[in-house]
């Protein structure tokens, strides 16, 4: 995915073209969305050339129009193929104004439109849209703990992506992977207690599994690209897809990767698997 981003002290040649990690499919409440326009106004105009300061790396526009990609569980009102604009001021979404200033406005206090794919964060309903981090750096796939208190999510704001974890207000945020420079996927364990995510080595992707404060971190996974893990109900095992064998394939694992086993052998490629709630 390409954004354009805006490094200081600003101006109109300190606009950058970078890749960023892709989003992935929207979690509870959100939706994903392609953008096919971005409008330019003067507020856009004075945050590229400095005249409202703005964070280093910050993806400028204050609006955006396109198409829904993707909708997250619980999301109602919108659906795929639905087009949609974005809210100039995101706390603003009807009724009598409910600010009184440009703090928190979208393209100078909070990342804007100008990349290929944005998430909005809403309620069960579609509605009522906020946001929970506010950083230069995307952050992307987002999962609630089981007990609801906690978010884990990918964020490129140490550069590459990184597995990090948030207290479901958004405070507290902590990076968890400390290993190689492009970490995702995260998974909770049914307990919470731990978390499992992907990570590249060597050119490949390996399974790492950690507690959910980052330590006692672990590959489990050596032979072939391995993504995709996830948890058993007891906890206790993972599933997850690998290219061992050339085309991807299911295979089940202990949490410490000592018991391995193959469960898809067919001519196609099998990912993503979901485990049913008993075993």
């Amino acid at each position: 995915m390409k954004g354009i981003v805006l490094r200081q002290p600003g101006g109109l040649d300190r606009l950058e073209l970078v890749d960023m990690p892709d989003l992935g499919h929207p979690g509870p409440g959100e939706i994903r969305v392609r953008l096919h326009a971005s409008s330019l106004n003067f507020h856009d105009y004075a945050v590229v050339t400095g005249m409202i300061p703005t964070a280093d790396g910050r993806i400028p526009m204050s609006d955006g129009a396109g198409v829904v990609e993707a909708v997250g569980e619980g999301v109602s009102e919108l659906k795929v193929g639905d087009h949609v604009v974005s809210c100039f001021f995101p706390g603003w979404q009807e009724g009598p104004p409910t600010v009184g200033d440009f703090v928190g406005l979208v393209g100078s206090h909070q990342s804007g439109r100008d990349v290929d794919l944005v998430f909005f964060v809403t309620d069960a309903a579609g509605q009522n849209g906020r946001r929970l981090t506010d950083h230069w750096g995307i952050d992307v796939s987002p999962v609630w703990s089981p007990d609801g208190r906690r978010i884990a999510f990918c964020s490129a704001r140490s550069g590459g992506p990184q597995v990090y974890v948030m207290n479901a207000d958004g405070s507290g945020v902590t990076r968890i992977s400390h290993t190689g420079n492009y970490n995702t996927s995260p998974a909770w364990s049914p307990k919470g207690d731990r978390l499992a995510w992907t990570t590249r080595a060597g050119g490949i992707f390996q399974v790492v599994v950690a507690s959910d404060d980052g330590s006692d971190a672990r590959t489990i996974t050596s032979q072939g690209s391995n993504e995709n893990p996830t948890w058993g109900p007891d906890g206790r095992y993972l599933v997850f897809s690998s290219r061992r064998g050339g085309r991807s394939q299911l295979y089940f694992a202990d949490r410490d990767g000592k018991t391995l086993k193959q469960l898809t052998r067919g001519p196609g490629d099998d990912t993503s698997p979901a485990w049913s709630p008993r075993l």
